[in-house]
């Protein structure tokens, strides 16, 4: 075929204006319309027609970011960034690099958003947000310190500094910031009862409910709190969840225990946060904090463990997983193989263990799967108590065995949650743990090693006679 048989076949100019007039007219009312699909399929389209339509790309890498579909998302941006030098690319192809995982690249992909838009509060959090992921902490505080100066009322900037505040330690200044994650979902969806949250007010000779929030491992933390407000309160009542009772009514005999959502029928004065309790007792020093243990098992549930578990020794238990969130705290069941193949006798603490986790681990037949027996913390409890130690990452088991003062080994991602601080071995929370902290994001090869050698170093000593097992790895 000629040259000019091929031009024959090209549209002209004004048939692809039409085209392109249409494909608009049809993106714009898919969007309305919410037909997500056919608006992509749109959008496509239009790149292809007109590739170097820089508000083409943007609207089509927003659509992929919303479907889930980053890598798609960040290319498209990057078309974008070749024809536009503008803000906003940068920080929708950073919030995409950031669900990626690749946190660095969304750091780099923040800042060149803030060169050109350098106010731009939302910008500055998120990549706060992704620096103290990164474990850089004082670049993640300034930025935070700056988003704060702009935007002074802003609840979610107060309670990231609270978060990166008490990883120093307690303080009154800490706690009092943290009041603010009251402020900001989900916490803004908790029933409120009518009642004031107490704050720095004093909880002597009042009727206080102590209100659910958070998490199992955030709850366990704080019943430690339990004989102090007992103890100044002319009376408590405390929201708990089921899984939880028995194991509360043990430690704390007479305590007043309701499930969350259930409001007896007496006249409150305040109600308090499990994870406010810190504030309204005072407790300003980590010094202050009362000691680990002040749970303790169950000793006939302990004894039916320890006759399932007959002959196994040493018994290390374990668990690997958590929730989705916080993310990247979980450690990939085969990435411990080498923890596996140690020679000890593993007990799986993994209550919602997978079909997949389970055939998997039915390739070792060292490894004891616990998770039909545990129907609450209060037989997780006895499961523990009759291990050697615990290995866990930051998830309830953790918190669990360090307020059972049980040995644990815990598994730290980069970015820690501030109760683990931000370096060193110990837990000021928890005597009984042992940190092990990621050096790199998302590598947890240099955590499982240290395990593996110290496990290896424990079988030595225990071979040579009794030693202070999970206290000194």
């Amino acid at each position: 075929m000629s040259g000019t048989d091929k031009n024959e076949l090209r549209p002209s100019p004004r048939a692809a204006e039409t085209r392109r007039a249409a494909l608009t007219m049809l993106a714009d009312n898919y969007e309305r319309m919410g037909n997500i699909p056919a608006y992509r399929r749109a959008l496509h389209e239009l790149t292809e027609l007109e590739p170097s339509n820089h508000a083409t790309w943007f609207r089509l890498g927003n659509v992929l970011a919303g479907l889930g579909l980053h890598e798609q998302a960040v290319a498209a941006y990057a078309r974008v960034l070749a024809l536009w030098a503008a803000p906003e690319p940068h920080f929708n192809s950073a919030n995409s690099l950031v669900a990626l995982g690749r946190l660095a690249d969304a750091v780099k992909a923040f800042e060149a958003a803030i060169e050109m838009r350098p106010d731009w509060v939302e910008c500055l959090t998120n990549m706060a947000n992704a620096q103290l992921e990164l474990g850089q902490h004082q670049a993640a505080r300034d930025n935070l310190e700056k988003a704060l100066g702009l935007q002074g009322d802003n609840a979610q900037i107060r309670r990231n500094l609270a978060n990166l505040s008490l990883f120093e330690g307690l303080s009154e200044r800490a706690l009092a910031l943290y009041e603010s994650r009251l402020d900001v979902e989900p916490f803004t969806k908790m029933p409120t009862y009518g009642l004031a949250p107490l704050g720095r007010q004093s909880p002597d000779g009042k009727r206080i409910l102590v209100q659910w929030e958070q998490a199992f491992g955030d709850v366990i933390q704080m019943l430690r709190f339990v004989p102090r407000l007992e103890a100044r309160a002319e009376e408590c009542v405390w929201q708990l969840l089921k899984p939880l009772h028995d194991l509360a009514r043990r430690a704390f005999p007479g305590i007043t225990l309701v499930e969350p959502g259930q409001l007896p029928d007496i006249a409150f004065d305040a109600r308090i946060p499990y994870t406010s309790l810190p504030l309204a007792l005072g407790q300003f020093d980590d010094a202050m904090v009362p000691s680990a243990p002040y749970l303790r098992p169950d000793p006939a549930k302990v004894k039916a463990w320890k006759d399932r578990t007959a002959g196994a020794t040493p018994l290390i238990g374990l668990t690997w997983r958590g929730r989705e969130l916080p993310r990247f705290r979980s450690v990939p069941l085969p990435q411990l193989v080498p923890l596996l193949r140690t020679g000890a006798t593993f007990l799986a603490l993994q209550k919602d263990i997978t079909q997949e986790e389970r055939r998997f681990l039915s390739l070792f037949p060292n490894v004891i799967d616990a998770s039909e027996g545990l129907f609450d913390f209060d037989d997780t409890a006895a499961a523990i108590a009759t291990t050697m130690l615990v290995i866990s990452i930051d998830t309830a088991v953790a918190h669990l065995a360090g307020a059972l003062g049980r040995p644990c080994w815990v598994m730290v991602k980069k970015a820690s949650d501030w109760r683990w601080k931000a370096s060193g071995p110990k837990c000021v929370w928890y005597p009984s743990l042992h940190l092990f902290r990621q050096q790199r994001f998302l590598d947890w090869s240099d955590v499982i090693e240290k395990l593996r050698l110290a496990l290896l170093s424990q079988k030595k000593q225990d071979s040579a006679g009794p030693s202070p097992v999970g206290q000194k790895p």
